[in-house]
């Protein structure tokens, strides 16, 4: 939940795929962290194991940090769903996105 946002992400993607017709009964939400480092530790008090296939889902030019970053966290099995982005957006996103990659890479969290 970011700064003048009234609900955590992972509230805000329930309610969305209750209106798409899942059942809130079948969701497990994640709500406190505050970075894909934290969403990926704390998820995984949802798992039976690290040999679990895993999906995760978000923006696609973050996917690759996103795996990368679930893999050394000891996920084994983890694929990637990306979504789209505005075309307007999408420079700014992967050059900031390579940046984020390069930092992650130094500091030894991918």
């Amino acid at each position: 939940k970011g700064a003048g946002e009234d609900i955590s992400e992972a509230e805000a993607m329930s309610v969305y795929l209750e209106e798409k017709g899942i059942a809130r009964g079948r969701m497990f939400l994640e709500n406190q962290s505050v970075n894909t480092d934290e969403n990926i530790a704390f998820s995984q008090k949802f798992l039976p194991d690290t040999e679990v296939s895993v999906v995760l889902v978000s923006s696609a030019f973050h996917l690759y940090r996103a795996k990368r970053i679930a893999r050394k966290q000891g996920l084994t099995q983890v694929t990637g769903l990306g979504s789209p982005s505005k075309w307007y957006t999408v420079p700014n996103s992967y050059v900031r996105e390579g940046f984020a990659v390069i930092k992650y890479a130094l500091c030894g969290q991918i």
